[in-house]
């Protein structure tokens, strides 16, 4: 499998422990992100690198019961040092509708291991 389809997966898998039942090393899960890491959230506000890695401390196991589901995966580019990849996210909680969502991810390869450097995410309607 595309190496950046396969960091997309395990991210998600490691946040979805991490959040949904406090699992995981947090500080492996950070380390998947690039110090320059930016994010526009669903809400339109910018996180960086700090602001998520604050976010992730906070949250341990804040979803109970959280479930991830990574589908339609698209390399929408490559390129020596990176790539851009498209995928939709499906979130879901006990007793709650789910979210779905459309996200862009750029990423910067360190040491030949994709790090997440950019991510846009956009609620599907």
């Amino acid at each position: 499998m595309n190496p950046y389809f396969t960091e997309v997966l395990q991210a998600h898998v490691a946040i979805e422990a991490w959040l949904g039942k406090g699992d995981g090393d947090v500080n492996a899960l950070i380390a998947r992100f690039s110090p320059d890491y930016s994010m526009i959230t669903l809400s339109g506000a910018v996180l960086n690198h700090d602001q998520l890695s604050q976010f992730f401390l906070a949250q341990r196991a804040a979803k109970p019961g959280l479930r991830i589901e990574v589908d339609e995966m698209r390399l929408l580019a490559e390129w020596p040092q990176g790539a851009a990849v498209s995928y939709r996210e499906r979130q879901s909680l006990p007793g709650q509708p789910a979210t779905t969502r459309r996200s862009t991810v750029i990423f910067t390869l360190k040491e030949s291991q994709p790090l997440w450097r950019h991510l846009h995410e956009t609620a599907e309607g």
